[in-house]
């Protein structure tokens, strides 16, 4: 790493760009079986104790933690599973159902529409957009035709902005603005924290 940056130019680097997808698919199925939460309850699990306790056949309750160990998302002493310090910390506090919403917009939205990236390069338009059912020329369009996904769409959006919205607040000095219009504000979160700091900060929310 050079200035915490991994350097893409060596396999070290590019090693987990490959395997990305794989990575990524054991974050998720940790988090839809409810692995994580499951070891932050108990602890310390054996694999025979964990498969029972997620209802799971043994070898698959098995990949499942072969591959969150080989990520460091869990760890394992001698016979027996617990969470990463990381994973235990964030489940403690409000911000683990946030990163769980922003794990499923990802499994449920964005990677179905990733396998369809280089056609969209060759032709010059969003084809991973069929991935999403409906009829529409955008993804605004055809989310409300399925009304789980647009639900998983806005929960992320609120969710990730809730994750990131600090950046915005400890970087820019909004105390000389007295009128500010959030496009495409959704669930009002930034405007409502906004108005928190900057109690004579009026903003209007145009979604």
């Amino acid at each position: 790493k050079k200035h915490g940056i991994r350097n893409q130019s060596t396999m070290h680097g590019l090693t987990p760009i490959l395997f990305g997808s794989a990575a990524f698919q054991y974050l998720n199925g940790a988090s839809e079986v409810g692995l994580f939460e499951l070891l932050h309850k108990k602890q310390q699990l054996s694999n025979i104790e964990i498969a029972h306790e997620l209802g799971l056949d043994q070898y698959p309750s098995d990949l499942l933690l072969l591959g969150t160990t080989s990520l460091g998302l869990i760890k394992k002493k001698n016979t027996l599973y617990s969470n990463s310090d990381l994973i235990d910390q964030l489940i403690q506090g409000p911000t683990w159902e946030l990163i769980k919403d922003v794990i499923a917009f990802q499994q449920h939205i964005v990677y179905k529409g990733n396998a369809d990236f280089t056609e969209s390069l060759r032709k010059n338009t969003n084809v991973g957009l069929n991935s999403i059912p409906g009829i529409g020329v955008d993804l605004y369009n055809r989310l409300p035709q399925t009304p789980a996904l647009k639900n998983l769409f806005y929960k992320f959006m609120h969710s990730w902005t809730k994750l990131s919205n600090h950046f915005l607040f400890n970087n820019i000095d909004f105390s000389t603005i007295k009128n500010m219009i959030d496009v495409g504000g959704g669930t009002g979160i930034n405007a409502i924290e906004l108005a928190k700091l900057y109690p004579n900060l009026r903003v209007t929310i145009l979604e």
